[in-house]
């Protein structure tokens, strides 16, 4: 009885190679050109000198960006508070312009008198 080797129950997808390798395997991979290396090592040079541009002006934008967005917060606020503050003066405004207010000014810096209050003038 012949014994077959294991090696035939195996499925392979590629050819196997042996230990010395053909002239016509080296005739499929041309070497490249000297010029076609330098154009594409210029190629790559190029290409790596945009993407570091790129990535610098990308952080730097950014950072301007962000410097940008806080102080815009900043004026915000600055406004916010600036219009509560407003808000407050026209309602004192408001409140000036009303004949009860200005008498009880007028009252409290001396300048009238009701019929019930008695006007006492000391000198100075």
């Amino acid at each position: 009885m012949i014994r077959k080797p294991a090696a035939n129950n195996v499925v392979t997808f590629r050819p196997q190679k042996t230990a010395q390798t053909s002239s016509s395997d080296r005739l499929d991979h041309r070497p490249i050109s000297p010029k076609a290396r330098r154009r594409r090592l210029a190629w790559l040079a190029i290409m790596c000198t945009f993407l570091v541009w790129f990535l610098v002006e990308l952080i730097i934008q950014t950072g301007r960006i962000s410097e940008a967005e806080a102080a815009l917060a900043q004026k915000r606020a600055q406004i916010s508070a600036l219009q509560a503050r407003q808000k407050q003066l026209r309602e004192q405004i408001r409140q000036m312009q009303t004949d009860t207010y200005m008498d009880e000014m007028a009252r409290k810096l001396g300048y009238t008198k009701d019929d019930r209050e008695e006007l006492y003038l000391t000198p100075k």
